[in-house]
């Protein structure tokens, strides 16, 4: 079989010199190079492929790791800004918990220590002076240190009753329990005190 070169080219040696062959040989011609368009245009449109593919891959692989690490990097300090703000917001909630039930147990004592306080002078100079007014006028003068003795010990055992109701309702048995130790024996003396004064006074009356 004839090469392409000795078809197609400009010397004729060797060939047949009818115009049969020599148009045969044109048609040849025309249809390898047709032919050899064709396959190299498909060779050159896979072969771009290919690379593109390639290309295409490597960049993502390049491409990955770097908008992951810049992601990372944004995402981050705005997480931990927003965690940072509720762990805040928790912590300052429980705080505020235990410092509100602290103040509140701390001032339910004092507010109770001065209740029975205030209570216990007011109901003292109340039984004392009541006690001074009925004593004094219908004992004799013998008795009167009896009379004074014995109304002493009813009226503070009578305070002591009024007081333990309602101090048991306002500020707790413990603080009761320490103001009766602390109240009750110097309002003893002191109510003893007076009311010999008082009986002395009706006496010499």
């Amino acid at each position: 079989m004839p090469s392409m070169a000795s078809i197609c080219g400009p010397s004729s040696e060797g060939l047949p010199a009818s115009t049969a062959h020599r148009e045969l040989a044109a048609s040849s011609c025309v249809l390898l190079a047709e032919s050899s368009q064709q396959a190299a245009a498909h060779l050159l449109a896979e072969s771009s492929q290919q690379a593109g593919t390639h290309l295409l891959a490597e960049s993502s692989q390049n491409a990955g790791p770097h908008l992951l690490a810049e992601s990372s990097q944004q995402a981050g300090p705005h997480l931990l800004s927003e965690s940072s703000q509720q762990a805040g917001t928790h912590l300052l909630a429980e705080s505020s918990q235990q410092a509100g039930t602290h103040l509140h147990a701390e001032s339910s004592q004092q507010a109770g220590t001065h209740l029975l306080a205030e209570s216990s002078q007011k109901a003292a100079t109340h039984l004392l002076a009541e006690s001074s007014q009925q004593a004094g006028p219908h004992l004799l003068p013998e008795s009167s240190q009896q009379a004074g003795t014995h109304l002493v010990a009813e009226s503070s055992q009578q305070a002591g009753t009024h007081l333990l109701s309602e101090s048991s309702q306002q500020a707790g048995p413990h603080l009761l329990a320490e103001s009766s130790q602390q109240a009750g024996p110097h309002l003893l003396a002191e109510s003893s005190h007076v009311n010999s004064k008082a009986i002395r006074h009706q006496s010499k009356i």
